[in-house]
């Protein structure tokens, strides 16, 4: 057998062993990426939030949760309408829920880039499979 077709046929196998998990990587859609909030100035509020859509073609339980220093906030903000206390349902139809993050830069921490993370739980109710999805959340204060 020629060395490109065994590389082929090992490219098939890995393409087919992954396709489970790149699947299930395709149940949400988040935009942006990232929550990068930038240099900011101490004493102010900032928020900022990202769109979760479901795309997975059913209903999903939904949960956001959140990993964040000191300086910044999480939960029931202005303009945040994912579930974040207990799941919600997100459904399948293309619906989308807003989680929204806050950045109130302290003196204390001016200067220092601040990195924490939103974490998006997503279960099937039908089978009980649960995927994660993180999505990282930044800023710095200054004077």
């Amino acid at each position: 057998m020629k060395a490109s077709m065994v590389l082929a046929a090992l490219a098939v196998a890995v393409a087919l062993a992954a396709g489970p998990a790149q699947a299930a990587q395709s149940e949400i859609r988040v935009s942006p990426k990232e929550i990068a909030f930038g240099t900011k100035t101490v004493g102010t509020d900032y928020f900022d939030g990202v769109k979760i859509t479901n795309t997975s073609g059913r209903a999903l339980n939904v949960l956001v949760e959140a990993g964040l220093p000191d300086d910044f906030g999480f939960g029931f903000m202005p303009g945040s309408t994912c579930p974040v206390l207990t799941p919600g349902e997100l459904m399948a139809d293309g619906a989308s829920c807003r989680a929204v993050v806050r950045f109130t830069p302290s003196e204390f921490f001016v200067g220092w880039h601040q990195t924490g993370s939103l974490t998006v739980t997503t279960t099937d109710p039908a089978d009980g499979a649960t995927n994660i999805y993180v999505i990282p959340v930044s800023g710095t204060g200054r004077l």
